[in-house]
């Protein structure tokens, strides 16, 4: 398995709450229906089919799954991916705080713009234990996230944003930062170099 790799930074965290799952969910038909879905940790969520857009149930409401609204151009070069490839989020952010506490890491790659909609499969979290700090301490950490699931949209041909968040503090999207590569294949560069009499 070939795993890319992309770096993202987020300062300051000091977080309590809950962050929802969406990575694990599947489906054994070619797309899904519209309806409810539950992950393997328990959190439900709602798949609207005709927008492709996936909502998290909380407090008897529900909510979208978007990017932040704030955006940077990712200090990277564009990742070229393909479907189901893995992508590895590596991470930096600063905690401080007990140490017995458990928080959720989670991250995403989602429409490339300012507070657009995640990618339905292109999502994954992880639970992290920061240790005890009175004062800010930075944290190095990474998690792998695959680029897409059986059953929803592909995204081939486009280009993503991608951010991560810890409970209810966020990074960044960092705008234009991978391309999913078209599984039929795609041609670039055409030129005809030479013109010979047979």
């Amino acid at each position: 398995m070939r795993v890319e790799v992309a770096e993202i930074s987020l300062v300051g965290v000091q977080a309590l709450g809950s962050v929802a799952q969406v990575g694990a969910l599947e489906s054994a038909a070619p797309a899904l229906p519209s309806g409810w879905y539950t992950d393997p940790a328990g959190q439900r969520y709602y798949y609207d089919a005709p927008s492709g857009r996936m909502y998290v149930y909380s407090a008897g409401l529900l909510y979208p799954l978007t990017l932040p609204d704030d955006t940077v151009p990712a200090p990277w070069s564009r990742l070229d991916v393909t479907f189901a490839s893995t992508v590895r989020f590596n991470l930096t952010y600063k905690y401080r705080g007990p140490g017995s506490k458990s928080f959720t890491l989670y991250a995403a790659v989602g429409n490339n713009a300012a507070g657009g909609g995640e990618w339905s499969g292109y999502a994954k979290s992880k639970g992290i234990s920061p240790v005890e700090s009175a004062d800010w301490t930075t944290i190095s950490d990474s998690i792998d996230v695959v680029m897409g699931q059986a059953g929803f949209p592909t995204h081939s041909g486009e280009t993503g944003a991608v951010y991560f968040k810890i409970e209810s503090y966020k990074s960044p999207a960092y705008l234009d930062a991978l391309y999913v590569v078209t599984a039929t294949g795609e041609f670039d560069t055409l030129a005809i170099t030479n013109l010979v009499k047979v």
